[in-house]
C-alpha cells in the first residue's frame, strides 16, 4: 500500500540511509545475541554484560550517524537525506536496548509469541506509515513506520522476556561471548554490507528511481525472508544449538529439515517468478512495470540464500562460524566488484550478476557443510528430492490451470493453493517433531 501511495524516490532515499544502518548495526552487538543462543550455560553476568555493552556502543553510533548526516548527503547528491538521517539514527539505540531480550527469547523457543505480537506491532506500524501516506507526508510515512515498528518491538520484547539488566559487568564472562560473537559480526558485517553495497553502488550509478525499481523487487523476496525463511532460520539455530552435542540426530535432522525446506522454498519462488509482473502490478502498481522483469531474475537468488541458510544455521551451530564469516566476505567483495564493473550496463545485468553470485555462494556452503556431516554429496543431492516433487507439481497445477482459465489471477491462487496442501502439513509435522527433541 505504501509502494502505490509513495514514489520510487521515497524508497530509494530510506533504502540509501540503510545502506549505512545496516553496517553500522552490526557494531552495536559484535554477535553476542548469537552467542547467547549458542552457549549452552548461560549465566546472569553473561546477559548483563551483553547488554551493557550493546546499549552504551549503541549510544556512540547513533551520535556518529547523526553528526554525519551532512556527510551522507552530500555523498548521495541529496539533501533530504539530512532529515532522514538524523531521525533514523534513534533506531540504533533502541536495538541497543533490545537485543539480549529477544536472543533469549529465540534461546527459549518462544516463536508463537514472537509470531503473534510481531504481528501486531506490525500491524500499528503500518497503519500509522499508511495514514501518514494519506496525509500526502511522503518519505516520513516511510520514517514514522520504522520508528513506530523499532518501538513497539522493544515494548514487546520486554515485556516477554521476564528479565531486567543488572549493574553488574564481567570481563571473564564478556571474553567467553567475544570470540563467537566477533565472527558472527564478521559474518552480519559482510552480510549487511553486501545488501548496502548494493543499495549505495546502484543508487550512485543508477540513482534513486533505479534503486527504487530494485527495492521493490527485493521487496517480494524480503517479505518472504522475513515471513518464512528468517523464520526458519532462528529456529533452527536454537534447536541445532540445543543438540549440537549429539552429531548422529543433528546430522539426520539437517538433512530432512534441508529437503522440506527446499521443498517448499524453492517451488515457492519458481511461483514468484513465473507471476513477476502480474504480482508486482497487481501490489505496487502499473509504475513499477520494471521492477518484474528484475523480479524474476532476483527470485533465483532468493532460492539460493534459502537453502544456503539452513547449511549456515547448522554451521553456527556447531561453532563453525569461520566458514559463514568467509562467505559472507566473499560475498561481498564479489557484489561491489560485478556492479563497478557492470556500471554503464542496465538494471538486467546488474540483476543477473547479484543472482549468479549468490548461486555461487550456496554452492560453497554446501560443500563445507557436506565436509563437516563426513557425509558424501550425494546424500545432500537426495536431500532436495522432495523439492523436486513440489516443483512438478506447481508446474503441472499452472500449466492445466492455465489451460482452464488463462486469467492470471486464478494462476496465481490455484498454484498457491497445491503448493501449500502439499507441502505445508510434512514441513509442519517435522519442526514440531524437532522442536520437541531440542525442548527435552
Amino acid at each position: 500500500m505504501l509502494a502505490r501511495l509513495l514514489t520510487p524516490e521515497a524508497f530509494g532515499l530510506i533504502a540509501m540511509a540503510k545502506a549505512f544502518i545496516g553496517v553500522l548495526d552490526q557494531f552495536s552487538d559484535l554477535g553476542f545475541s548469537s552467542a547467547i543462543i549458542q552457549k549452552k550455560e548461560i549465566k546472569e553476568e553473561h546477559l548483563s554484560s551483553a547488554f551493557w555493552f550493546n546499549f552504551i556502543t549503541s549510544i556512540f553510533i547513533a551520535a556518529f550517524f547523526y553528526f554525519t548526516s551532512t556527510w551522507i548527503a552530500n555523498l548521495y547528491n541529496e539533501p533530504e537525506l539530512v532529515i532522514v538521517t538524523k531521525i533514523l539514527s534513534l533506531t540504533f539505540i533502541i536495538s541497543g536496548l533490545k537485543r539480549v531480550q529477544y536472543a533469549l527469547l529465540i534461546k527459549r523457543l518462544k516463536f508463537k509469541q514472537l509470531a503473534v505480537y510481531g504481528l501486531i506491532s506490525g500491524t500499528i506500524a503500518g497503519g500509522v506509515g499508511i495514514t501518514m501516506a494519506l496525509l500526502d507526508f511522503g518519505v516520513y510515512s516511510l520514517l514514522a513506520y520504522q520508528l513506530v515498528l523499532s518501538f513497539s518491538q522493544l515494548i514487546i520484547f520486554w515485556s516477554l522476556a521476564s528479565w531486567k539488566p543488572k549493574l553488574i559487568f564481567s570481563l571473564e564472562k564478556f571474553k567467553e561471548l567475544w570470540g563467537f560473537g566477533l565472527n558472527v559480526t564478521s559474518w552480519r558485517f559482510f552480510s549487511n554490507a553486501s545488501r548496502r553495497g548494493f543499495d549505495y553502488l546502484v543508487g550512485y550509478f543508477f540513482g534513486a528511481t533505479g534503486l527504487g525499481y530494485f527495492t521493490i523487487a527485493f521487496k517480494l523476496i524480503d517479505s518472504l525472508n522475513t515471513i518464512f525463511t528468517k523464520t526458519i532460520w532462528k529456529v533452527l539455530f536454537p534447536v541445532f544449538s540445543t543438540i549440537q552435542d549429539d552429531f548422529k540426530l543433528l546430522n539426520k535432522y539437517y538433512l530432512r529439515i534441508n529437503s522440506l525446506i527446499a521443498g517448499f522454498i524453492i517451488p515457492v519462488y519458481l511461483w514468484i517468478g513465473i507471476n513477476a509482473e502480474f504480482l508486482v502490478t497487481s501490489l505496487f502498481g502499473e509504475q513499477w512495470l520494471q521492477s518484474s522483469l528484475l523480479l524474476s531474475v532476483i527470485v533465483f537468488s532468493g532460492m539460493a540464500k534459502a537453502v544456503a541458510g539452513v547449511a549456515r544455521q547448522f554451521l553456527m551451530s556447531t561453532g563453525n562460524v569461520k566458514v559463514v564469516s568467509f562467505t559472507s566476505f566473499l560475498t561481498f567483495i564479489l557484489i561491489v566488484t560485478s556492479i563497478i564493473l557492470l556500471r554503464n550496463s542496465t538494471y538486467l545485468s546488474i540483476a543477473v550478476a547479484y543472482t549468479s553470485i549468490n548461486i555461487l555462494i550456496m554452492g560453497i556452503i554446501l560443500t563445507k557443510t557436506t565436509h563437516k556431516l563426513q557425509s558424501y554429496l550425494l546424500r545432500t543431492i537426495k536431500s532436495f528430492g522432495f523439492s523436486l516433487i513440489a516443483v512438478v507439481i506447481v508446474l503441472a497445477t499452472f500449466w492445466l490451470i492455465k489451460a482452464i482459465r488463462p486469467e492470471e489471477l486464478f494462476i496465481a491462487v490455484f498454484t498457491v493453493i497445491a503448493l501449500a496442501i502439499s507441502t505445508i502439513p510434512i514441513i509442519w509435522k517435522e519442526f514440531k517433531r524437532m522442536t520437541v527433541v531440542a525442548r527435552r
